[in-house]
């Protein structure tokens, strides 16, 4: 079992490459056991569930974040012949599940990454041998899962402006390359920070880089998702607008600019 998990996830290069793997390590572990795997996401706290068992669906669980997981709290797993007593998992109980569960965490650089629960009908169905191989799902589930986060952070410094953590010339450019050969019309706009030299001359660069801060925090909660706004230099800036009219356009620059 152990060397089918392994080649389930061999060639994993992106989340839901991993959430597939997943989905097929647990029908290797068991197809009949309810199982799912719930990670961290962007904020490190909030739980999202990412894979389930094909054929025997989700156990559901109703934990919303990390720190409310006993298992991931404790960083260890921990299992329970009888959902309903005392001792078991208060979101357990909850639910007035009956039968056994196991809770295995999975360990990330900077703590617990996620979480991967199992329950049963029967005690017997989650024996020593099925926790163990959840907690081995675990273990390539967490190494894989820190090798994507390391390779999106890597992607995310050679395409972030560091100063105001917009997108920065490289990301523009494929940005707009790809728009351009995919024949979508866009709008492109250009906008500076009118005089900011006074600025920066008078209060000095401290305060000038401050204001381009601001700037881009203006400029991302004011545009769309599917736009993408850039740092081109300087305080010169770019804002692509795919599928937007003129009018429309305008609208959302003005409310940037009423904004700022």
């Amino acid at each position: 079992v152990e060397l089918r998990l392994g080649e389930s996830f061999e060639g994993v290069e992106s989340r839901t490459d991993m959430s597939a793997a997943v989905a097929e390590s647990f029908t290797t572990i068991d197809p009949n056991l309810p199982m799912e795997l719930m990670v961290t996401g962007a904020n490190g706290t909030r739980l999202l569930r990412v894979a389930s068992s094909p054929e025997a669906g989700s156990p559901d669980c109703p934990v919303g974040e990390g720190r409310s997981c006993p298992a991931m709290e404790a960083g260890t797993s921990l299992a329970w012949d009888d959902t309903r007593a005392e001792s078991a998992c208060h979101h357990l109980r909850a639910r007035g599940l009956t039968g056994s569960a196991v809770c295995v965490p999975l360990a990330g650089p900077g703590g617990p990454a996620g979480v991967i629960h199992a329950t049963a009908n029967r005690a017997e169905d989650l024996d020593a041998a099925t926790v163990r191989n959840l907690e081995t799902l675990a273990e390539l589930s967490s190494n894989r899962l820190t090798t994507l986060s390391s390779l999106e952070q890597s992607v995310r410094r050679a395409t972030t402006d560091q100063l105001t953590g917009l997108a920065n010339r490289r990301a523009f450019d494929e940005r707009a390359q790809q728009l351009i050969a995919s024949g979508q019309e866009f709008i492109l706009v250009m906008a500076d920070l009118d005089h900011f030299k006074i600025l920066n001359d008078t209060h000095g660069h401290d305060v000038g880089d401050q204001v381009l801060k601001v700037f881009a925090r203006v400029l991302r909660e004011n545009v769309r998702r599917t736009d993408l706004a850039a740092r081109y230099g300087g305080e010169e800036f770019l804002v692509l607008l795919p599928g937007t009219s003129i009018t429309d356009a305008l609208v959302s620059l003005d409310r940037v600019r009423m904004a700022m």
